[in-house]
């Protein structure tokens, strides 16, 4: 066999030359885009396409709300439009308030996650903290004044922090601080905290590092994942054009579309079946461990709140799977496994017996959710947060709890005779005094 010709190996010289180039340059891209989205992202929408719940985030360095907000995916947003409300001067979607409690007035600060900023973007008039203000109002008999400060996809240790910063400095009488059991052990912790309970460990780990990684497997979920015409309504549409803020959008309420899911099915049961993960009987050192950490956190949160003369309460939000055993099944499934597999009362279970043990404030949601659960259903349509009856319920028990030393439970009954197509399209004539929190009957949406 005859010797390459020398202008064969210049050929393939050239296409090593043309490859190594062209690596070297889709290296300064990735790097580049690596350091704009750092540098951008925070200050623009794209930082919700940036969530990373299980990286590790600290918050204790920083001193101000704008610094606070910042780190989360909602940003410092003063004045501009979320989900029918126009949030207030600090970014927080509640009424405007002066830092001094006014006389006569018994203050409630509503602590937590999305759950507390809007359930899925549900009306402010349906919302838990607009409905215990009122209820509590009338058992009190005086001046209540309840500010929510939930901020969403956070954890524990911002919204510690958060009351550290802000709520510190309003003289609460009281403090509820909603904890969901279907993400709050596992946001912000880490990867050494989480192990065993990521959804894929290789790629969530480069989503810890990596801007760039993130911002493309969170576009792909979004293109995946999200139902079309899903009713969540703006979040936050950028509109600063507001001069004052805190308080809510007349016609929201009118184009809220309830009835419509947020996931397509597909990706809600992954959704629901990696948070049942922490049941599993093979992950329990893992919970122990994040329950701990938890813990600790709730622990300095309650120290805090009494040594300044308030009651610390902690709201115990079930998951939905714990809920409805037909979805818990169907999730079980995505997963290979079956129901028996998994111990579904296990999170609020320990999280309760944790917190009774250290003399902490807990209503646990749990129980009386899964007995009402049966007849009504109280969560979104495929989108993880309470409907309105999941919001009247919680309103209903916390009232209960707060003011009857959490005596006796809700007895509601099934309002058979009224359909939920008539709930949903707003003929809610049949309702009146039907039985039910605040004398309304459940939401009767089909799963």
């Amino acid at each position: 066999m005859g010797k390459p010709t020398r202008g064969g190996g210049n050929d393939r010289r050239s296409r090593w030359r043309t490859l190594r180039l062209v690596a070297v340059q889709l290296v300064i891209a990735v790097v580049v885009l690596e350091i704009a989205l750092r540098v951008i992202a925070p200050r623009t929408g794209i930082r919700r396409l940036l969530y990373q719940p299980a990286a590790t985030t600290f918050y204790q360095s920083l001193k101000s709300i704008e610094e606070l907000l910042d780190r989360s995916i909602l940003g410092f947003v003063p004045h501009t439009e979320s989900y029918g409300y126009v949030l207030n001067a600090k970014g927080l979607r509640t009424t405007e308030y002066i830092v001094e409690k006014p006389r006569d007035v018994f203050r409630v600060l509503a602590f937590g996650d999305s759950f507390t900023w809007a359930s899925g973007g549900l009306p402010h008039e349906q919302h838990w903290p607009t409905v215990l203000e009122k209820k509590l109002r009338g058992s009190l008999g005086g001046s209540v004044e309840v500010l929510r400060l939930g901020v969403p996809a956070t954890g524990p240790d911002f919204q510690f922090r958060l009351w550290q910063i802000e709520g510190s400095r309003l003289d609460p009488d009281l403090v509820i601080l909603g904890f969901f059991v279907g993400n709050d052990f596992v946001d912000h912790r880490g990867r050494k905290a989480t192990k065993g309970l990521r959804e894929h460990p290789m790629l969530d780990l480069l989503g810890d590092y990596s801007f760039g990684f993130r911002l493309a497997r969170n576009l792909v979920r979004v293109t995946r994942g999200v139902a079309a015409g899903h009713g969540h309504g703006r979040e936050n549409d950028g509109n600063t054009g507001h001069d004052l803020g805190g308080y809510p959008i007349a016609d929201y309420s009118r184009t809220f579309r309830l009835d419509r899911p947020t996931f397509r099915r597909e990706k809600f049961m992954e959704i629901e079946a990696r948070r049942m993960a922490l049941c599993l009987e093979e992950n329990n050192a893992s919970f122990e461990f994040l329950l701990d950490k938890v813990g600790a956190t709730l622990m300095a949160f309650h120290q805090e709140v009494e040594d300044m003369g308030g009651r610390f309460v902690v709201m115990v939000i079930p998951d939905e799977y714990q809920v409805d055993p037909a979805l818990a099944q169907e999730a079980a499934a995505v997963q290979g496994r079956v129901l028996e597999e998994y111990d579904l009362k296990r999170p609020s279970r320990r999280l309760g017996e944790y917190l009774n043990d250290r003399s902490v404030d807990v209503l646990d949601l749990t129980p009386e959710f899964i007995r009402v659960g049966g007849d009504l259903r109280l969560y979104r349509r495929r989108d993880t947060h309470w409907n309105r009856s999941g919001n009247r319920l919680a309103a209903d028990l916390l009232d209960r709890y707060l003011t009857e030393d959490g005596a006796g439970g809700l007895e509601w009954e099934r309002p058979d005779s009224i359909s939920g197509a008539d709930f949903e399209t707003g003929d809610l004539g049949g309702f009146r005094g039907m039985p039910g929190p605040g004398g309304a009957a459940g939401d009767l949406t089909q799963r």
